[in-house]
């Protein structure tokens, strides 16, 4: 959540700026 991670390893789209909000 807090780094950038691959398709499908993250509900959020892989962006610098989603990828440093938590997921919640």
């Amino acid at each position: 959540a807090f780094t950038v991670e691959p398709p499908g390893g993250s509900t959020q789209p892989t962006s610098p700026v989603f990828a440093e909000l938590p997921l919640i």
